[in-house]
């Protein structure tokens, strides 16, 4: 694995690692909480998370990105040992399906983003395996943002790990 290559899989790991971190001190009762309007529950941002993770990493299993909702389980929700699961299985598979590009393909190799294009804007009709891991960390960013919102506004404590925010 090249250099840049390895540092976005340190990076992913790194988002991965402070969303765990955050999950593990969340007891059943709070993941049906929902602290933010029309925002859903902690349990119901895990969930989307990993229905987004699914979708890159088909992407890069596959070829193609599409954000389909075929495999929606909403009984991931109140189930943190299910969503920390499910949450670690796909990390590693993430991690291993990159490993599996050498340097070339990981920037030049063409998935296709033409459904996914629908939210993503038409420039990402045709996108490389590079751009695919630079959404997901970009997706996990976005929800760690969410989350401080969450825990801000129910007082909760963060995690160490969570001092890369300044939190």
């Amino acid at each position: 694995m090249k250099e840049e290559q390895k540092l976005l899989v340190d990076e992913f790991i790194l988002h991965s690692r402070v969303l765990m971190d955050l999950l593990g001190t969340l007891n059943k009762e709070v993941l049906s909480e929902s602290p933010v309007a029309k925002c859903g529950s902690f349990g119901k941002q895990f969930r989307h998370m990993i229905d987004v993770e699914k979708s890159y990493l088909e992407a890069l299993e596959v070829g193609k990105l599409d954000y389909y909702r075929s495999f929606v389980d909403h009984s991931h929700e109140a189930d943190k040992e299910s969503l920390e699961r499910e949450l670690k299985t796909l990390n590693g598979k993430v991690i291993e399906s990159v490993g599996k590009y050498n340097h070339d393909e990981f920037g030049q190799k063409t998935i296709d983003g033409t459904k996914a294009s629908k939210y993503l804007g038409a420039s990402y009709r045709r996108i490389s395996p590079r751009e695919v891991l630079l959404l997901l960390i970009e997706h996990l960013i976005f929800h760690e943002g969410e989350l401080a919102l969450y825990c801000r506004s129910t007082n909760r404590k963060f995690p160490d790990s969570w001092f890369l925010w300044g939190l």
